[in-house]
């Protein structure tokens, strides 16, 4: 009768990938490290041989988040989606939130999976622009056209002056006083940090209904929950509408909340 061999413990697994660690095996411990439980040991070890895609692949099996947003952005990652703001490592914070925003907006992404039908080849507005930070991300995402709304003056004038509009697109306006040319033309509106005194939202939301083509969309990120709250009642007047959390943790921050809606026909 054959012999059953009983199946390593841990802790000869562990002891075996030590061994193997030792004798210059690195990548090949990674999986015993695994098997044994110690998936941070499996994971720095990939960092160090330079198996990047490995290292990311075990933090995300692992719901370890923190890693994964870490690692998608030192390694340049495709395809992340980002579970909260990552790292800066050393960059400016507009460039962070833009390339997290990024990844929860493009194609096969949670807008996708909210019913945003995306930017490629669409007329863009940014509401309430300010200096035009996020209008490189709508023209990476495939915009045919940006505007820049935003009745700050000097404020819309810095988006010029770096060139991320022209004065053509740059519209001092608020939203109900835009050109009547550019009213129903509208394909996509995106408002970063939606807020502004309840007396004034119903008022916004039919204007921004009016700029807004026949099928267009918006794209709201709101960061505290209670102004999420309040006004999806008088947007869905508007616009059918689905609102998600976007990052990890019980905080509102920058960008907290995205309501992805759809113009209703009139």
């Amino acid at each position: 009768m054959a012999e059953t061999r009983e199946r390593p413990t841990q802790k000869e697994l562990y002891e075996k990938a030590n061994e193997l660690v030792k004798a210059g095996r690195k990548l090949d411990a990674v999986s015993l490290f695994e098997k044994a439980g110690y998936v941070y040991s499996a994971l720095k070890l990939c960092e160090e041989e330079g198996d990047t895609q490995r290292a990311y692949e075990i933090a995300m099996r692992i719901n370890d988040h923190y890693s994964a947003d870490r690692i998608a952005t030192q390694y340049h990652i495709a395809g992340h989606e980002y579970f909260n703001f990552p790292p800066a490592l050393g960059r400016d914070l507009n460039e962070v939130m833009a390339e997290t925003l990024e990844s929860r907006l493009r194609a096969g992404a949670t807008a996708e999976n909210l019913g945003f039908h995306g930017f490629q080849d669409k007329i863009v507005a940014d509401v309430g622009t300010r200096d035009g930070r996020f209008i490189p991300l709508f023209r990476k995402l495939g915009a045919k056209e940006v505007y820049g709304i935003d009745p700050d003056k000097e404020e819309l004038e810095k988006a010029i002056q770096a060139g991320l509009l022209d004065r053509d697109h740059a519209i001092p306006k608020l939203l109900r006083d835009i050109p009547e040319p550019l009213k129903g033309t509208i394909e996509v509106a995106t408002i970063f940090n939606f807020n502004m005194p309840t007396s004034e939202r119903a008022g916004f939301f039919s204007s921004l209904s009016d700029a807004l083509a026949p099928n267009g969309e918006v794209v709201m990120a709101i960061a505290e929950r209670e102004i999420a709250g309040a006004i999806m009642p008088v947007a869905r007047r508007y616009f059918n509408l689905r609102l998600t959390r976007l990052w990890d943790g019980n905080e509102d921050s920058f960008h907290t909340y995205l309501a992805i809606g759809i113009k209703k026909r009139e």
